[in-house]
């Protein structure tokens, strides 16, 4: 398959994920259905008070998406200390190998800045995105670098941040999130992987979503109602997408978070929002059910 077939496929893939969720939409939004001893969805910027049923506590619906509490929003602090990690490895001046190895064992500096360099590497490598965690500085591996690699690493670099993600690293999770499907693309592209091994890789995708957003990463939950709203991890959710957005906008008060949430609100007919409301609702009752013990993440 010639590479502008892949390049093709690619694109298609990352416009997915589009840019124009998060412009601004200046639809005024619809009136919420009402319903007794529910709490309904909001509009931006709003809050609710009014307590969940108890039938809704006692009834958790498969594919249920409750965000647990963000702690905050992305930013230098955060981010800056995962770019201290990766420097900290880099400093070593480790073989190719040695850092690959590394990776394997758990090591989130190893895993990330291998990441990084190893972009030139293969033509699923070259797409990879890595821009909340990059180091302008940072070399490449050379041709020579890149053919000491092992095959499995340069056909799913996804293999180099999971053992860093399974070890618990939230900054390998949010990678995973945003890069899977655009190596699951890659690999459909070029007829590398089946049917199976695609799906495979956008649960992947998903499931370290899903904990990076439970521990408390606000650009993990973002990306996650992203991608239930384009359908990337198979199937469009936009109720997903919407009770996700909102939650983040109870926690996060701001302009880009109102923003998104009155685009999706604008997506949302009656029956939808009927649906969001008894989401939110499930996951509020659970939420005050697990208040006394240690918060157990609501996506398992």
């Amino acid at each position: 398959m010639s590479g502008t077939t892949v390049t093709a496929a690619i694109l298609g893939a990352v416009a997915l994920i589009s840019a124009s969720f998060w412009m601004a939409h200046d639809k005024p939004a619809a009136p919420v259905p009402a319903r007794s001893n529910t709490a309904a969805p909001a509009a931006a910027g709003t809050t609710t008070g009014r307590a969940p049923s108890a039938l809704a506590a006692s009834q958790p619906v498969t594919g249920d998406v409750c965000l647990p509490p963000l702690r905050e929003a992305p930013g230098p602090s955060r981010d800056e200390q995962v770019r201290t990690t990766i420097r900290t490895v880099l400093a070593r001046n480790m073989d190719v190998l040695a850092l690959a190895g590394l990776s394997q064992r758990g090591d989130e500096g190893a895993a990330l800045a291998l990441f990084q360099q190893v972009r030139p590497c293969s033509n699923t490598t070259r797409y990879l995105d890595s821009m909340e965690f990059s180091i302008d500085d940072v070399s490449f591996i050379g041709a020579a670098g890149c053919r000491r690699l092992p095959a499995g690493l340069l056909a799913n670099p996804i293999n180099i941040l999971i053992p860093a993600a399974d070890a618990g690293s939230t900054a390998a999770k949010l990678l995973v999130l945003k890069n899977a499907p655009t190596v699951a693309a890659v690999q459909q592209a070029v007829g590398a992987a089946s049917a199976r091994d695609i799906a495979a890789l956008l649960a992947t995708a998903e499931r370290y979503g899903k904990d990076a957003a439970s521990a408390g990463s606000a650009s993990a939950a973002a990306w996650l109602a992203q991608a239930y709203l384009t359908g990337t991890f198979g199937s469009k959710r936009e109720q997903a997408a919407y009770a996700i957005t909102y939650e983040m906008n109870q926690a996060l008060q701001g302009e880009e978070n109102r923003s998104r949430l009155r685009y999706l609100y604008g997506r949302m007919s009656g029956t939808d929002l009927t649906g969001v409301r008894s989401m939110l609702d499930r996951c509020r009752a659970r939420k005050e059910a697990e208040a006394s013990s240690v918060l157990i993440s609501p996506f398992r």
